[in-house]
């Protein structure tokens, strides 16, 4: 399962796959901007039907790559159990 968010508290996306990284530490934002951008369509659609007062840019996904890549963190390494 994947889970999307974007924050007006907390600008920039993060895409996390929760059943594989339960503790939320790896965002695949940076690598999976297909998904991403699909998801935040979809996402941008249902408030736009639902009279949401926020929109999602079309541009959100080319500007969090531009402002969040310099902070990227590499991903936590997961011993094997």
């Amino acid at each position: 399962m994947k889970s999307l968010l974007i924050s007006r508290e907390s600008p920039g996306l993060i895409l996390e796959q929760i059943h594989e990284h339960p503790q939320e530490k790896v965002n695949m934002a940076f690598d999976r901007s297909d998904t991403v951008e699909k998801m935040a369509r979809m996402l941008s659609n249902t408030m736009t039907l639902t009279g949401d007062l926020i929109q999602i840019p079309p541009y959100a996904y080319r500007d969090f790559v531009r402002d969040y890549t310099p902070y990227r963190q590499p991903e936590p390494h997961y011993p094997h159990r």
